[in-house]
């Protein structure tokens, strides 16, 4: 998609002790990713139709199970 958004980086960064003190968060974090694709499709509901952050967050959650419950394990 062309668009104004410029590409960005997200970068993970936790304590060293995060997979002693809370393992499921750490691998949670070690497995999470998200394509510009993915950010890109959720931008025009809300920067254009108006829709709220939280229900295209949680729609997205809802048509993607498959993807993030692998994060979790």
């Amino acid at each position: 998609m062309d668009c104004e958004y410029p590409e960005d980086v997200i970068i993970k960064a936790v304590s060293g002790k995060l997979a002693d003190k809370a393992p499921a968060v750490y691998d949670f974090l070690s497995a999470f990713t998200i394509t510009n694709d993915d950010q890109l499709s959720m931008l025009p509901p809300v920067e254009l139709d108006g829709e709220d952050v939280d229900e295209v967050a949680a729609q997205r959650i809802a048509d993607n199970e498959g993807v993030w419950s692998a994060w979790i394990g």
